[in-house]
């Protein structure tokens, strides 16, 4: 839990003060303790780094939540978004998974562009975020557009 609160607190901190909520190392432990138990896990490690993570959970009937997705900010290129991705195929298949859906801040741009460029589809808005969903089958190839580079 420690490198995933690490690279959180690099990387989601700001935005997340700028949309106005609570993000301290304390508060963010207590959260990643309450759903990670729940999780499926799975992150990238370049040498001793964390160069990216994900986690998701079940919501039932093969829907299932992306309660994180982080690349740390000197990995962010194509092949460990790749590695993220190819992870997140192979688990699905194991899983049922045949939904995603997953929340994101509006002040956080990178991850918009993200979830725009995987095909994900706006299902609701708030003043704070956004709420995305992609259904699996729809979604031939997730590699297609992160070469191995």
């Amino acid at each position: 839990m420690e490198d995933i609160l690490a690279l959180d607190m690099l990387t989601l901190r700001a935005h997340t003060l700028a949309a106005g909520d609570e993000f301290t190392p304390e508060s963010h432990r207590t959260a990643l303790a309450a759903v990670l138990p729940k999780s499926k896990i799975v992150k990238i490690h370049s040498g001793v780094v964390l160069a990216g993570y994900t986690y998701l959970w079940p919501k039932g009937g093969g829907l299932w939540f992306v309660g994180g997705f982080g690349i740390h900010p000197d990995f962010r290129f194509g092949r460990v978004i790749a590695q993220l991705l190819a992870e997140i195929k192979t688990l699905a298949k194991q899983e049922g998974i045949t939904e995603l859906q997953s929340h994101v801040y509006k002040t956080n741009q990178r991850s918009i562009a993200l979830h725009q460029r995987l095909g994900f589809q706006l299902i609701q808005e708030n003043q704070k975020g956004f709420a995305f969903s992609l259904t699996l089958a729809d979604y031939a190839n997730p590699l297609q557009s992160f070469p191995n580079t």
